[in-house]
């Protein structure tokens, strides 16, 4: 709102801005803004090959590789992870040779994860929290599809170039809170969608939030080339929206001349 802006310009001497939007946004109010990008772009400049990422992955580069990303949160894992299991069951039953890998955001998220995928039925693998950041650039390099909850992964996917199928839930209490005390509407959640302002990333969110739903975005995913191309084309036009890289360095030199200055 304009009292937060107000405030925030009054103890802001410089602004370095991620999106150009907020550049805009905060010029149009006066701001000394410099738009500098993206970080993720500066992450993923220098990335592995498919053939590169699957032998460190241990994976067959012929293969294919579904990932799951269902929680950084604990009721993220208790809301998410047992409809994205139970996805990545019968898509494995479609392809038996898929594989399934399913980093963990926190180490006490590993056991419970594992027991998600065994109860569904899923041969699949959970990534150590401690290896999973080490892990990042080749499980994105390597992976066909992910499915998971919205959040800045998406645009690290994005930018990496797997399709996604996005998804959120919470309890329904929550969820008619939302709804009917705070008026809680929105056109997208995940930052990819946001940021083109169209709906290329499937949303599925709480009652759509089945398996159902998931398999139908899915499968065309994995299967249809043309879908495929369509989100990586939707991509390349996000990543023309977040800037360059060296990111990282023009930061450091706008900071640089905001004290020499």
């Amino acid at each position: 709102n304009d009292d937060g802006t107000s405030s925030l310009l009054q103890f802001t001497d410089r602004i370095l801005a991620i999106f150009p939007e907020e550049a805009s946004f905060y010029a149009s109010h006066g701001a000394d803004v410099t738009w500098v990008g993206h970080p993720l772009l500066d992450l993923t400049a220098s990335r592995p090959d498919r053939t590169e990422a699957c032998r460190h992955l241990g994976l067959d580069p012929d293969g294919r590789l579904l990932l799951l990303l269902p929680a950084s949160r604990p009721q993220e894992l208790r809301y998410l992870m047992p409809v994205l299991a139970q996805v990545a069951a019968r898509l494995q039953a479609r392809d038996p040779s898929l594989s399934v890998m399913v980093p963990a955001g926190l180490q006490r998220f590993e056991q419970p994860l594992a027991d998600a995928l065994q109860a569904a039925g899923v041969r699949g693998r959970v990534i150590p929290a401690a290896e999973a950041d080490g892990l990042k650039p080749s499980l994105f390099a390597a992976a066909d599809l992910a499915l998971g909850k919205s959040g800045t992964v998406n645009i690290e996917l994005a930018l990496h170039g797997v399709p996604q199928v996005v998804g959120y839930k919470v309890s329904r209490l929550t969820a008619w809170v939302a709804r009917h005390l705070l008026s809680f509407q929105v056109d997208h959640i995940s930052p990819v969608n946001l940021l083109l302002d169209e709906r290329l990333v499937p949303e599925l969110l709480q009652d759509s939030f089945t398996v159902e739903e998931f398999m139908a975005q899915a499968v065309p995913l994995l299967e249809d080339l043309q879908c495929r191309q369509c989100m990586l084309d939707g991509y390349r036009r996000l990543r023309q929206t977040l800037g360059t890289p060296g990111v990282t360095d023009r930061a450091a030199s706008a900071i640089l001349d905001s004290i020499q200055q």
